[in-house]
C-alpha cells in the first residue's frame, strides 16, 4: 500500500511537471535586438499570436525614437510618449529602435 501511494505520488509529480514545462514553451518569442537593450526598459519575453504587446522604452530629448518589430515600423503605434504597442503575429519577433536626432528624420 505504501509502495502503491508514493508510486502515485510520483507519477502526479512528473505529470505535473510534463504540464509546467508544456506551458512555458507556449507563445511566440519577443527579443530585443542586440545592443538596443539599454533603449528598452520594459517588455515582454512571449506572447500568443493576437496578443497586444506593449514596448516601454527611455524618454529622449531633441530626438525622435522610432520602435520597429521584424523590421518594420509602421507595424505598431505609439501609444505615449515612450510607450508603444503591437498585435503579436503568428512568428518570433526582433524589437529594434532607432533615435533620428530633430531635424534629420
Amino acid at each position: 500500500m505504501k509502495r502503491f501511494f508514493c508510486t502515485a505520488v510520483i507519477a502526479a509529480f512528473l505529470a505535473a511537471m510534463a504540464l509546467g514545462l508544456a506551458a512555458c514553451g507556449s507563445g511566440y518569442r519577443i527579443t530585443v535586438r542586440e545592443g538596443d537593450e539599454e533603449l528598452v526598459t520594459d517588455v515582454r519575453k512571449s506572447a500568443e499570436a493576437g496578443e497586444t504587446v506593449t514596448v516601454t522604452t527611455v524618454a529622449v530629448c531633441d530626438a525622435d525614437l522610432y520602435v520597429s518589430v521584424n523590421g518594420d515600423s509602421a507595424f505598431g503605434r505609439f501609444v505615449s510618449e515612450g510607450v508603444y504597442e503591437f498585435v503579436m503575429p503568428e512568428e518570433d519577433v526582433e524589437i529594434a529602435v532607432v533615435i533620428i536626432p530633430n531635424g534629420l528624420a
